[in-house]
């Protein structure tokens, strides 16, 4: 407002000039004119266009100095997230893990030794835990999976920040052994847990992370826990994907008090690299609550990505670690998204993720399960890979190149 009064001021002035110039020419006789008279047109008059000209300059500076302040300077900050897909711990994981110790602890560093960098180089790192890790139980394999304890500070160890529990096999070892997990993975330095809670009284408890100036929030759902049911009175412990409800009311308290929203989503079909209708519609409303990121798990394969307006929704990132027996399995993939932010106007950007294709190789007889990244990988190992000499699949770098296309649309 003020600098439009300004402008309109100097208007003013100009024009009240010109009109009393011409009123005082027009009244002046030749005589006054010739007599001396003109004096006030040709003494008085250069001397107000002097001060009306350093006005305007005095007004034009300070138009300047308003049009500096108006517009401040962009402020940019920028943080790299990356995901990777379920660490699904068989028994011949946790088995190799025991050995290496001679008995007396599970080490499972050296099977995420040859991506462990990958993982440490981002700003924030999230990972699905798909088997749950009760300390009560023993360590157990499919169906009712349980993973040894030892694997949560070596999730930290490894570079991971955020672990997320919603899955289909969360209670494997009942509500009991998914409260122990809960306590383990708070419990241990460096983790931020996402995903489930001991009661609905913490559903409002937003896992919220800055890092260089962005604050990320994370939640997570589950489509299903496998047919088994919650315990009277432990309902509140998940919220799944059915309860659209709580997920819309979550990812809006979840954007008040962050800049980006990271929704973990256990969903869609084992074994498939197509999303499902359902997939799709729920990605649909979750990008409308508010939803930045959506990270897809469940199917063990990869399945593609989409934009929904501005937010990145990657329906699967297949398994990330895994002793399965099928060609497709063996195929993950580590996401990379660079999120800018402008800090003044908090303006948001989320950038095309960059696509790592993971590689979980097993010797004969699934013997020393290890990763690799695809760069890292060769035909050598491909053709020695145990499903193909224990399981008699086909498995190369042809098949790994030719997943890849079809599921992204871009050669690798």
């Amino acid at each position: 407002m003020k600098r439009k009064l300004k402008i309109k001021t100097r208007v003013v002035l100009l024009a009240g000039l010109l009109l009393f110039s011409l009123s005082a020419a027009a009244c002046m006789s030749e005589e006054n004119i010739n007599s001396g008279e003109s004096e006030f047109v040709q003494e008085n008059m250069p001397g107000e266009l002097e001060s009306l000209s350093k006005e305007e300059e005095e007004l034009e500076e300070s138009e300047a100095d308003i049009s500096e302040e108006a517009v401040p300077e962009k402020i940019m900050v920028s943080a790299t997230l990356t995901a990777v897909g379920d660490n699904l711990i068989h028994d011949t994981l946790y088995n190799q893990a025991l050995r290496r110790t001679g008995g007396e602890r599970y080490d499972f560093l050296p099977v995420y030794e040859n991506v462990v960098e990958r993982i440490r180089n981002a700003d924030i790192a999230v990972v699905n835990q798909e088997t749950p890790m009760s300390k009560s139980k023993p360590p157990s394999n499919y169906p009712m999976f349980n993973c040894p304890t030892d694997m949560a500070a070596q999730l930290a160890e490894l570079g991971f920040d955020v672990v997320n529990i919603a899955n289909n096999h969360m209670l494997d070892q009942s509500a009991a052994g998914l409260g122990e997990t809960i306590d383990l993975l708070r419990d241990t330095e460096g983790l931020t847990l996402t995903g489930a809670y001991l009661d609905s009284s913490e559903w409002n408890n937003i896992a919220v992370i800055e890092k260089n100036g962005i604050r990320f929030a994370f939640l997570g759902y589950t489509q299903s826990t496998n047919g088994i049911p919650l315990p009277a009175g432990k309902e509140g412990m998940i919220v799944f994907t059915s309860n659209e409800t709580e997920i819309e009311h979550q990812i809006t308290l979840a954007k008040e008090q962050a800049d980006v929203v990271v929704v973990s989503v256990h969903w869609g079909v084992e074994y498939t690299h197509t999303p499902t209708n359902e997939q799709k519609e729920l990605a649909g409303k979750l990008a409308a609550w508010g939803a930045d990121i959506v990270i897809g798990h469940h199917p063990h394969v990869i399945q593609p990505y989409e934009w929904i307006d501005d937010s990145l929704v990657i329906y699967s990132l297949g398994n990330f670690v895994s002793a399965q027996n099928k060609p497709e399995t063996m195929i993950g993939a580590m996401a990379n998204i660079k999120i800018d932010m402008e800090k003044n106007s908090g303006e948001i950007r989320i950038s095309e993720p960059e696509i790592v294709p993971m590689i979980t190789h097993y010797d004969a007889g699934n013997y020393n399960v290890r990763l690799y990244s695809l760069e890292q990988y060769t035909q050598e190992l491909a053709a020695s890979h145990g499903v193909v000499v224990s399981h008699g699949k086909n498995f190369s770098m042809a098949f790994i190149r030719e997943t890849l296309n079809e599921v992204y649309g871009y050669e690798f």
